[in-house]
């Protein structure tokens, strides 16, 4: 069945951004109005808040639909799908078992990449047809999995799919699967910061996973890793050419370990009490038509009229310019839905509006930001 996607632009809202200095001159607290709002409508097949971003390609940002056994090509810069095609499920190539922490890259209209994290394989699907091209093992001591959060970065004929490392195996870890497409070739590059060797942080894969981008202009890889203040800046060769501090002023430096080393008897209600109140970085994400980077952080704290219950949990966005200077930091409001993609385009950043979409989810509402601030 074809699936309908019709946008509806709606009028362009002011902007302006109040700041309240905290104890961090570099960092003052900021508050954000969108520039305007997408509503886009569709059938109940699109499942945005079950759905990972799949393409990082700046101009052409790309949603994989699970549910419905198909890839639809979504162009946010002019809003609407404009290819969708079936994710082969039979014959020797087939894919199956699809889950939300697989990932694809697009190439072009007739070459996909696919990381298969149940099947730890990556498939190459062209003109319609599936080929598996890769499988790691358990010697590799890395593990295909991609989020909403950790996307795979695409450079040209080059794509990097985040593949997290078992820090119970042996060195070196590193946080990405390059794939050539030219060459057909596949190994690990960019290894985890000191960070993650310098002390023990558990098993909890999500503080693992590293995100970022490929900056053309600078011809740069920028990388975020969950537990580092600092973003690791790397050349076309995988070297580390620079690192720049862009952390939260809501996470600690450095941030408390689980343990001091890793040790095979371990305490898996420990490690769970350990993860609920820590806070670390989610993503980052380029905004190059406007001159920012996003860098975004999920805070946890106790509950201070009940230390036993659930934890408070807000999300906070770290606003850089694009040579990573800090302008301030804002904390996302609630109405926002952080369980979806967060998304850039040349529009600028999406947000999805919770309080504005139905049940049914065939009405979603975006509010975009473009990156201007005013201060007080």
């Amino acid at each position: 069945m074809q699936t309908a996607l019709t946008p509806i632009i709606l009028v362009a809202l002011s902007f302006s951004c109040n700041f309240q200095r905290e104890n961090n001159p570099n960092a003052p607290r900021v508050d954000c109005i969108p520039t305007g709002s997408v509503v886009l409508s569709a059938d109940s097949l699109i499942s945005v808040t079950r759905t990972a971003q799949i393409s990082t390609d700046y101009n052409d940002p790309s949603f994989q639909l699970h549910g419905a056994g198909k890839v639809y090509r979504i162009d946010l810069k002019n809003n609407k799908i404009f290819q969708t095609f079936d994710i082969p499920k039979e014959g020797p190539g087939g894919i199956s078992s699809k889950s939300e922490f697989d990932a694809i890259v697009t190439f072009d209209d007739n070459t996909f990449l696919y990381a298969h994290n149940l099947l730890q394989k990556i498939f190459q699907l062209k003109g319609g047809v599936s080929n598996a091209v890769f499988a790691t093992s358990e010697d590799d001591g890395q593990k295909l999995i991609s989020t909403k959060y950790s996307r795979p970065i695409k450079n040209d004929r080059l794509a990097l799919f985040p593949a997290m490392a078992n820090f119970s195996k042996r060195e070196p870890h590193f946080a990405y699967l390059k794939a050539d497409l030219l060459e057909n070739t596949f190994e690990p590059v960019i290894e985890y910061p000191s960070t993650y060797h310098e002390k023990f942080y558990g098993l909890i894969p999500w503080i693992y996973l590293p995100s970022g981008y490929f900056s053309p202009q600078e011809d740069r890889y920028f990388i975020s890793f969950p537990l580092d203040p600092n973003i690791y800046i790397f050349n076309k060769d995988f070297k580390l050419v620079k690192t720049v501090d862009l952390s939260s002023a809501a996470i600690p430096k450095p941030i408390k370990p689980f343990k001091e080393k890793y040790t095979e008897n371990y305490d898996y209600q420990k490690e769970n009490q350990f993860y609920s109140l820590l806070s670390y970085y989610l993503d980052m994400l380029p905004d190059f038509e406007h001159n920012r980077v996003y860098r975004l952080a999920l805070i946890k704290k106790a509950d201070p009229n009940n230390p036993k219950s659930d934890p408070i949990i807000s999300y906070t966005i770290v606003v850089c310019d694009s040579d990573l200077n800090i302008l301030g930091e804002w904390e996302i409001p609630s109405k926002y839905d952080l369980s979806s993609p967060v998304l850039v385009n040349s529009q600028g950043l999406w947000l999805l509006d919770k309080e504005k979409t139905n049940p049914e989810e065939t009405l979603l509402t975006f509010d975009i930001f473009d990156g201007k601030f005013k201060k007080e």
